[in-house]
């Protein structure tokens, strides 16, 4: 009885073994599925951090490029300013000059003003001194005139009491 309980107690175990061992297959296959649904999700990700760092390197390197870029724009807005200020200073000066000069214009224009009036009342004095002169002169050819008439008169009568 004890050789038959013990057969049979081997036949259980041998039983509950085959159950055991068809149970680890089914959890290997389970386990094999999940590590291979593991790997490949471990692969996918792997490929997308891949394709990640490749486009994190990329604008890295565009973002370096950009950056020397700002720096040279920034530069150049700087020297701009800086000419941009120098012109500013030296139209300042030619304001200045501008200035001056059309307060010299309009000295000159105020001067030339004087003189054309001067020169007017110059002119208009110019002008009745020479009709003046004109008169005078007429006044003396009309004398002359008639002194040489008187010189003629006195010559023909001193002719004629001479001869006589």
């Amino acid at each position: 009885m004890a050789t038959a309980m013990g057969g049979d107690v081997m036949m259980k175990l041998l039983q509950e073994f085959r159950e055991l061992q068809e149970e680890a297959r089914i959890q290997s296959a389970r386990t094999d599925a999940v590590v291979d649904a593991v790997i490949q999700q471990t692969e996918m990700i792997l490929e997308h951090s891949r394709l990640h760092f490749e486009r994190t390197r990329v604008l890295f390197a565009r973002s370096r490029e950009l950056a020397a870029q700002t720096r040279v724009l920034f530069e150049q807005t700087r020297v701009l300013f800086e000419r941009t200020d120098e012109l500013s200073r030296q139209i300042g000066g030619l304001s200045e000059s501008t200035d001056t000069f059309r307060e010299s214009l309009e000295k000159l224009a105020d001067h030339l003003l004087a003189l054309a009036q001067e020169l007017k009342g110059v002119k208009s004095t110019h002008s009745r001194m020479i009709e003046q002169a004109g008169r005078a002169i007429h006044r003396l050819v009309e004398a002359q005139d008639s002194d040489r008439q008187r010189i003629n008169v006195l010559e023909l009568h001193l002719d004629g009491t001479g001869k006589a």
